[in-house]
């Protein structure tokens, strides 16, 4: 593999759904230090149009044919990710994973074994770490400037009316995400364990409610361990069905944070009473651009370092995985009730 600093490295794409074509690209033909080298995905007509317009040498018909390249973004749908990442690790490619990285902890642990003994860099593209209002929030919450933490609300979502997407959607089917949690969740459970400075957690209790074999809302109670030993409780909801709080809310001693999930918006710093006190800015528009960039900019770094330091969401994968282990034992539980 090349690593030099005058040498680009070179990119396959492993997908060429929406999030490839909407967000990657158009940030990845501007990178300095990347060279898009081909794509490929089985709608081939997909993959053929997103090379004409980014300039992608190559469309490859399978991963097979996919060669020569130092690294992989990985944008395919959970249930066809097993396969790629044992070719991806037999090639030696360093991998950008689209989130959600992997649907069980399980799974999570053996990719990261495949890295491991490979010696490769992998990443996860939960790009909301690279929010300004999530890094503004982390170093308040972690220098107590409202005192310690007491509790941690977090919520995502609205009562969906239609949807009005095609059956390429995230949500079509199981092998895709499974649900909103999966999809939504993932972003949102990552972005309030980093603010919060979360290590560990004990869930103790989970709801789901599932229409068509997926899941549409998730609502959670745990008890969270943070950075300096101290346990709160975590409560967090994703939902279609229902309108609900969208942001994190850190209660401290002194007064509270509110973090909006939108990154242009402002975040509040609020009195123990709720009034609001004081605004951090969000990110200028547009956000999402640097955001993608700036996740891509650590993967570059840590590929030129052979670094394989970066943190692909254990944690946040054994959450979900969690919640939706508990909501399955109390959905058996509610049906084994005598009426």
């Amino acid at each position: 593999m090349s690593t030099s600093s005058t040498a680009p490295l070179r990119l396959g794409i492993i997908g060429a759904g929406s999030v490839v074509a909407n967000y990657h690209l158009p940030v990845l033909q501007k990178v300095p230090g990347i060279a898009l080298a081909w794509i490929t995905d089985p709608a081939a007509g997909r993959a053929e149009q997103l090379a004409r317009v980014y300039s992608i040498p190559r469309v490859v018909p399978s991963l097979a044919e996919g060669r020569h390249v130092d690294a992989v973004l990985v944008a395919a749908p959970l249930g066809a990710r097993k396969p790629i990442m044992e070719t991806v690790a037999e090639r030696g490619w360093h991998a950008f994973v689209e989130k959600p990285f992997a649907a069980t902890a399980a799974d999570h642990q053996w990719m990261l074994g495949l890295a491991e003994r490979r010696g490769l860099v992998m990443a996860v593209g939960l790009l909301r770490r690279h929010y300004e209002t999530t890094k503004r929030a982390r170093k308040i919450v972690a220098a107590e400037l409202l005192g310690p933490v007491r509790e941690i609300l977090a919520g995502e979502g609205m009562r969906a009316r239609k949807f009005g997407r095609g059956g390429d959607w995230y949500q079509a089917s199981g092998e895709a995400s499974g649900g909103v949690f999966f999809e939504t969740g993932s972003h949102l459970v990552d972005m309030t364990f980093l603010i919060g400075g979360v290590v560990s957690f004990e869930l103790e209790h989970c709801e789901q409610q599932v229409a068509g074999g997926l899941e549409v809302e998730t609502r959670a109670l745990a008890t969270v361990t943070l950075a300096g030993g101290a346990t709160v409780p975590l409560r967090i909801a994703v939902s279609r069905l229902n309108d609900v709080y969208n942001g994190i809310v850190v209660r401290c001693r002194h007064g509270e944070l509110r973090v909006p999930t939108d990154p242009e918006r402002h975040v509040e710093l609020c009195s123990k009473d709720g009034e609001v006190v004081g605004t951090l800015p969000g990110s200028p528009k547009p956000a999402m651009p640097s955001a993608v960039l700036g996740e891509w900019t650590e993967f570059l770094a840590h590929v030129a370092r052979r670094d394989r330091s970066l943190d692909t969401g254990l944690l946040t994968t054994s959450f979900i995985d969690r919640c939706r282990q508990v909501a399955l034992e109390h959905r058996a539980g509610k049906r084994s009730e005598p009426s």
